[in-house]
């Protein structure tokens, strides 16, 4: 770069021929910072929810009985969500591009969230296991709404991005 662009650029003016930088906006770097803190909450719940349903399966598997199938769905719908939090925290990878992935984590938790509120959240704990499986149930909520706000921000991210993008007008011969 020569002087004259130098003293082009100090006066707040491009060089011909040179594209501006392109910074990101206060709001890309806002819903950044929202999308990995989401991910990051996601990511713990989902650990929370496979080690308070695993906990069960191991403790009924060392007893020499099968693990509930509702537990073993909790337990696999959790390590779907870690997985795929860990990987769309990453800071290059776009995940708006999947939000629906996002949409189908929400309602697997929507079901996992309704099998078990209907068990536990119409009874009155009568013990400790009961207390922590109402507690459970909290989570399982929590993290169908975190999949729910990440399926509608990717939604949002997307369609927003897609209909700014302009292609060039068609010309005939």
């Amino acid at each position: 770069m020569g002087l004259k662009s130098h003293l082009l650029l100090a006066m707040g003016k491009r060089p011909s021929g040179e594209k501006p930088e392109e910074r990101p906006s206060k709001i890309d770097l806002a819903l950044k910072f929202v999308r990995t803190a989401l991910r990051a909450l996601q990511l713990l719940l989902a650990l929370v929810v496979a080690g308070l349903y695993g906990g069960d399966l191991n403790r009924a598997s060392k007893a020499g009985q099968d693990g509930p199938s509702d537990w073993i769905y909790a337990t696999v719908v959790a390590g779907l969500s870690a997985l795929t939090a860990l990987i769309f925290i990453t800071p290059f990878v776009k995940s708006h591009y999947a939000f629906s992935w996002d949409a189908v984590l929400f309602f697997l938790w929507v079901a996992v969230f309704g099998i078990f509120g209907k068990k536990y959240l119409v009874v009155d704990p009568r013990d400790d296991a009961t207390q922590r499986m109402r507690n459970a149930v909290w989570v399982d909520l929590s993290n169908m709404l975190l999949w729910l706000i990440t399926a509608g921000m990717g939604a949002f991210v997307f369609f927003k991005r897609r209909n700014t993008k302009t292609t060039p007008p068609m010309t005939l011969p």
